[in-house]
Parts: C-alpha cells; sequence; structure tokens
C-alpha cells in the first residue's frame, strides 16, 4: 500500500498518509478511462473500499539551502 500510496501522491499532485495498516503485495486494477479526479476517487471507493479524506496535518520537511 505504500508504493500505492507514492503513485497516488503522483496522480493528484499532493501528499498522500497511508492509514490502511494494510502490509503485503496487493493487485490493484481500476478503469483508466476516468475522466476527472472525483472520478478516480470514487472508484477508489467502490472498487476498492479506500476513500481519500483531504485533512490538514503536519508534515515534517527537510530544507536544504546552499548558504
Amino acid at each position: 500500500m505504500e508504493e500505492f500510496g507514492h503513485t497516488l501522491e503522483q496522480a493528484l499532485d499532493r501528499p498522500v498518509l497511508d492509514e490502511t495498516g494494510l502490509t503485503g503485495r496487493y493487485d490493484i486494477g481500476l478503469r483508466e478511462d476516468l475522466s476527472s479526479t472525483s472520478e478516480f476517487i470514487e472508484q477508489l471507493r467502490m472498487q476498492l473500499g479506500l476513500a481519500l479524506t483531504p485533512a490538514r496535518r503536519d508534515v515534517p520537511m527537510l530544507v536544504v539551502r546552499l548558504v
């Protein structure tokens, strides 16, 4: 699920935190003809039972600057 979370981050262009607690490997199949982000999120919910919930969270970041 961690790898899938990284894929979701790229697709949605925002951080995704995996709170499923699932471990191991899974085969995930989604339709490729989805026309919007909301359709994609709905398919995740319907087909996989995953709910993407927007929330504000403190996320630690490392900032590197050239001095």
